[in-house]
């Protein structure tokens, strides 16, 4: 869980740091949220199932990310 908060962290310090605008943050802050709520549900006892699922969240995580930055066209 706590290696998610960093990464969901890390992703939307680039709008204070110029290098993303707001199509970028509101991207990041909702799939931030969702990546979140779901490593969250593991907290009480992950099975393998829930670590699956985390691990494709993570998977579409950052190329949506990325794609979101490149359209968004900041820089």
């Amino acid at each position: 869980m706590f290696y998610l908060a960093v990464q969901v962290a890390v992703s939307l310090s680039l709008v204070p740091l110029g290098v993303a605008g707001l199509p970028y943050l509101v991207t990041a802050a909702v799939l931030g949220a969702a990546v979140l709520v779901q490593g969250a549900g593991g907290l009480r006892g992950g099975s393998a199932k829930w670590a699956r699922t985390v691990f494709l969240a993570s998977i579409l995580y950052l190329p949506i990310l990325f794609g979101v930055m490149v359209l968004d066209g900041k820089g």
